[in-house]
């Protein structure tokens, strides 16, 4: 049965990030569901003022061995890069392990990575290359993809995950809302103050779990 692990890490302990952290003024993200390994290359996008001076930095890396420049927006250029055989630290764990990237996303000082291991005994081994390597690990959750209501969910309560459901499915986030706080509450069965805050707490929590980097 497989299992996502989400955690943080410091920039220094992952090698995109010792990369980019010459740029503090950019912000990266990696694109979702990308299975990692020797002969793939993943995609990442990278934001802010000073994007253009990374294409130097990663071509000068050693530790690259190919580095694609694959699209430029206004906001955001998207690379492709393949990583040498000879990195040893969170992306050689990352790959010994057989992990599939499912998001990952930093800036210069931190990043918040989520990994899918195919069962518990991949996990384990992942962890064990981070204890034995010096990575520290900043674990927010382990969590079954089948079940995630087992645990929060992007950190929320369960109260909080229900109130944001239903406010969306009344159309309480609607423009122009097709909802009042009041109809939100009634399909709750709690009063209008109650609902505000489980939708105002659910909202602060989501976002700064999903969109909000150090």
């Amino acid at each position: 049965m497989s299992v996502i692990l989400e955690f943080e890490v410091a920039t220094s302990n992952f090698e995109l990030g010792k990369v980019l952290e010459r740029h503090p003024e950019t912000y990266v993200e990696v694109e979702r569901i990308v299975p990692l390994s020797e002969s793939i290359l993943p995609l990442f996008w990278v934001y802010g003022e000073g994007r253009n001076d990374v294409d130097r930095t990663l071509r000068a890396e050693p530790l690259v061995n190919q580095v694609k420049r694959l699209d430029s927006l206004e906001d955001r250029t998207l690379y492709s890069i393949e990583w040498s055989p000879k990195v040893n630290s969170l992306v050689r764990a990352i790959l010994d392990s057989g992990a599939t990237l499912v998001s990952a996303r930093g800036s210069a000082a931190r990043w918040r990575l989520e990994l899918r291991f195919e069962n518990h005994a991949d996990l384990s081994g992942f962890q064990r290359y981070c204890a034995d390597h010096d990575i520290p690990l900043d674990v927010k959750r382990v969590y079954d993809p089948a079940t995630p209501d087992t645990l929060p969910w992007y950190g929320l309560t369960r109260t909080q995950r229900e109130a944001l459901a239903a406010a969306f499915e009344a159309g309480y986030f609607d423009v122009p809302r097709r909802s009042t706080l009041s109809g939100v509450a009634e399909r709750l069965g709690v009063s209008d103050q109650a609902a505000s805050e489980r939708i105002r707490r659910g909202t602060k929590k989501l976002v700064s779990n999903t969109l909000v980097v150090d």
